[in-house]
């Protein structure tokens, strides 16, 4: 995820569904998304919310028990992106919440 074989630029949409909590390095992963993705396009990830099930680290190989939303907007932010949303998604009963983010690069470089 952080050595994508796409040219800079090279894609529109790139879609992030239940793999930033198997990432050793989410930052490093939504860097390299901003990389790939032309100006105007647009990142979509669906991901955990912040959990506590410590389980899912051995059983399932997650490296983070998810995320808070305001953690992930300030490190897409960093990474670059801008007009941020995240909805949560509340999860049926012993279900995890899920977290629905949608993020644009509007400029080629990082200010």
């Amino acid at each position: 995820m952080t050595h994508l074989p796409v040219a800079d630029g090279g894609v529109r949409c790139v879609v992030a569904n239940m793999v930033l909590h198997h990432a050793a390095d989410p930052v490093a992963v939504l860097n390299e998304i901003h990389r790939v993705l032309a100006v105007d396009g647009t990142l979509l990830i669906a991901d955990l919310a912040r959990h506590e099930r410590e389980l899912a680290r051995e059983q399932l190989a997650d490296q983070w028990l998810g995320f808070e939303e305001n953690e992930l907007a300030n490190w897409l932010a960093a990474a670059g992106f801008d007009r941020v949303e995240c909805q949560s998604i509340a999860g049926d009963s012993g279900h995890v919440p899920v977290l629905l983010v949608k993020a644009t690069k509007l400029a080629m470089n990082r200010s």
